[in-house]
């Protein structure tokens, strides 16, 4: 969440969030409602859109005869992406040989003219292809300059080229075709189940899709220049072997403090009046206005407020209509004009603060028990930062002395 504070430009995130939204983007299996707020929630906190997707309604399914399909890839956008591309889409693509299909976001596309010929590595090993071309440049009689005769076949032989393409492409590498017929089985499957039939036809094609796959790996990895590919390559496993830890560290041996048994029985004791009236009297009514008067009118309130005390430490639940707050807006500069220029302060009630005190006065007559020495939160006297004041301190020090 706090990512999203360090980009000012438009951005988005995609991928796989293993949930969905409602229960209309899943068939088969049960909908998890608790999930599915949470991602909702998740939505609205990050003030991101969900835009429609187009094609495929699904983007997953565990390939199982019962059949269980559902959205779980999709991409998130900012609203300031969307008002900068409002033509803005993502489309779901037919699964593959992996579980999940592919989906991709995108604009109107801009006409960049005409492609320029560039031949494929995986068209050279067509047979038919080069006896063609072999012939067309042995039997082309040009008349003129070598540099002219060579620049004429060429492009005699490049028109060629380009024929064969439109027409023979599929059968080098275009998985179009084939990941369509695939898609037909899953539609099918998708309305009636998986069949041993259908099984085994998605396994035959998937071979297929294989073969066409390794001619396209060969094409790209033309289109793609060598230290693009080294580079890539190598941040992979840079990043895979800095987050792969080889040996948890054992902490069995370290001396973790404990408290003792008197001191755990200590804290699980009842609430008495004496410690509540310690913690009530150690509040001042003046620096959080709101409803307030116990002071005055503990003799009064005394057994109702000790009821209160003794059910919280039965099941440790406060009802919500004890625990609402005020919410002071403080402001941040001289002359305050949007929301932005106050700090919100929450003013919490008489109850929530008393347990609070009687809590934490508790807990400080034994935390001393658990605190190791170089700790320095959490102890009176000390700040949470001092550890790195001495640590800078140190640092100077040394390198003064170079």
């Amino acid at each position: 969440m706090g990512a999203k504070l360090l980009f000012s430009m438009p951005w988005c995130i995609g991928g796989d969030f293993n949930t969905v939204i409602n229960a209309s983007e899943r068939r088969g299996g049960e909908f998890n409602k608790w999930s599915g707020r949470a991602f909702n929630n998740f939505i609205l906190q990050a003030k991101v859109v969900d835009i429609p997707m187009q094609g495929a309604v699904f983007t997953w399914s565990n390939n199982r005869v019962e059949g269980s399909w559902a959205r779980l890839d999709r991409f998130l956008v900012s609203p300031i992406m969307l008002s900068w591309f409002p033509n803005m889409m993502q489309t779901g693509h037919p699964r593959t040989i992996s579980d999940h299909g592919a989906i991709t976001l995108c604009v109107l596309k801009a006409d960049w003219g005409p492609r320029p010929f560039r031949i494929d590595i995986a068209w050279l090993k067509d047979k038919e292809l080069m006896a063609e071309v072999k012939k067309n440049l042995a039997e082309r009689k040009v008349r003129g300059s070598s540099s002219c005769t060579l620049q004429t076949k060429l492009r005699v032989a490049k028109s060629n080229i380009k024929r064969w393409a439109v027409s023979r492409v599929k059968d080098v590498g275009n998985t179009k075709e084939i990941e369509d017929r695939l898609a037909k089985i899953d539609s099918q499957a998708a309305r009636n189940g998986w069949s041993d039939l259908l099984r085994k036809e998605r396994l035959g094609i998937l071979s297929e899709l294989w073969k066409a796959l390794r001619l396209e790996e060969q094409c790209w990895k033309q289109r793609s220049k060598p230290e693009e590919i080294q580079i890539g390559v190598a941040y992979v496993f840079e990043d895979h072997y800095r987050n792969v830890l080889w040996s948890r560290p054992k902490i069995r041996s370290l001396p973790v403090k404990k408290l003792s048994r008197s001191e755990s029985e200590y804290l699980e004791e009842k609430f008495s009046k004496e410690e509540v009236w310690v913690a009530l009297t150690s509040c001042d009514g003046n620096k959080a206005l709101g409803p307030d008067g116990f002071k005055e009118n503990w003799s009064v309130i005394c057994d109702d407020f000790m009821l209160f005390m003794e059910d919280f430490h039965r099941d440790g639940s406060i009802v919500k209509e004890l625990n609402k707050t005020f919410i002071a807006l403080i402001p941040k500069c001289v002359k305050p004009m949007t929301m932005k220029d106050f700090r919100p302060i929450s003013l919490v009630g008489s109850f929530y603060k008393i347990l609070a005190k009687v809590l934490a006065n508790r807990m400080r007559k034994v935390i001393n028990s658990v605190i190791g020495e170089t700790q320095m939160a959490f102890v009176k006297s000390h700040q949470i930062l001092d550890s790195f004041v001495v640590a800078e301190e140190i640092i100077h020090h040394w390198r003064k002395r170079k």
